[in-house]
């Protein structure tokens, strides 16, 4: 980000900067949540952030399309402008995601059995998933290409526990039949998993805008082996 503030993205910079921050203290209340933490104050407060990022992508992107129309920028620049672009609505997702999780953190379901069973690989794969948007979030205001590439390998790990929770729900469920709590603590582990599985492309996307403002190179559905 430290080239768009350089550059004819300055009049974003701050907000592009709130909304990162935004992001990364949802991931953090988010946290506090899933291990448990059932405040009434962090709920509020996350309701409020998630306000706030939507106002500032809408802002952000309106800025950015006015950059396009008065300025006319170059090729070099223009790619740097329609990765922030990309970038925000990856970012605003990810605020969307993350409410997701909370949703699924609300009712009498995270005090089942089978929700506590898997709480802790829950947990494993929240903090891949915030380590990559934290990450993607250094690379972009470093303009590091290295770390990019490195948050696009570790999606794997994340799709990895992925698999291994919703395979683990799907075993359950054929094994017996649920109660109505066991049902819900079910649908509640699974949607937070899958919701957790999106903030990991999500970061991904990102990372592959960072390179491609870094080195010009769309490496959209590359193979990661490659990288």
């Amino acid at each position: 980000m430290n080239r768009l503030k350089d550059t004819v993205l300055k009049p974003v910079g701050d907000q592009f900067d709130r909304l990162t921050e935004l992001i990364l203290r949802q991931l953090s209340i988010t946290r506090q949540l899933l291990a448990g933490n059932s405040s009434a104050e962090l709920r509020d407060e996350l309701n409020r952030n998630e306000s706030a990022i939507d106002g500032l992508e809408v802002s952000i992107r309106d800025e950015v399309v006015n950059v396009i129309v008065l300025h006319a920028p170059r090729a070099s620049n223009l790619r740097i402008i329609m990765a922030c672009y990309d970038t925000t609505s990856n970012l605003e997702r990810i605020g969307d995601l993350i409410h997701n999780v909370y949703e699924f953190t609300g009712g009498t379901a995270v005090s089942t059995g089978l929700y506590r069973r898997k709480s802790d690989g829950l947990l494993k794969m929240f903090d891949l998933a915030a380590d990559m948007v934290k990450n993607v979030i250094f690379a972009m205001n470093c303009s590091d290409e290295r770390l990019a590439r490195e948050v696009i390998r570790s999606d794997d790990r994340v799709d990895e526990w992925w698999r291994r929770i919703s395979g683990e729900l799907k075993s359950t469920g054929t094994q017996r039949t649920l109660t109505a709590e066991e049902m819900e603590g079910m649908l509640s582990v699974f949607g937070i998993a899958n919701n957790l599985e999106r903030i990991g492309d999500q970061a991904t996307n990102i990372a592959e805008a960072v390179i491609f403002v870094t080195e010009g190179k769309d490496i959209k559905h590359t193979d990661k082996n490659l990288l």
